[in-house]
């Protein structure tokens, strides 16, 4: 992803390898940067939490946005993906991106 050109941290960088999924997510927010991850699962949990308690307590916070993808060995096609959601203009601050390899982006 440097290659082409995306300022990217990874949890090994940060040292934070071992802190919980709602730790790298608050992270990601506090520095306003787009989380990218492989566990669609957890982070779908999360970001609805976020919302819906978001709307519960009448705030209007957003996170930069999720981009959760499918885990695939190719690590070209995993850029290509990212890059084809960063660029498609659809908004990415408060919303979770999934791609799977059955159905694409939802």
């Amino acid at each position: 992803m440097r290659a082409d050109g995306h300022d990217v941290r990874t949890a090994r960088e940060l040292g934070t390898e071992d802190a919980d999924d709602e730790a790298h997510l608050t992270l990601a927010y506090e520095n306003d940067w787009i989380f990218v991850t492989h566990n669609i699962k957890d982070f779908t949990l999360l970001h609805n939490a976020w919302r819906r308690w978001s709307a519960l307590w009448g705030v209007n916070v957003m996170h930069p946005g999720i981009i959760a993808l499918e885990p695939m060995r190719n690590a070209q096609r995993i850029v290509a993906l990212i890059d084809e959601r960063l660029l498609s203009g659809t908004p990415i601050v408060g919303e979770l991106a999934v791609w799977r390899s059955r159905g694409g982006w939802r």
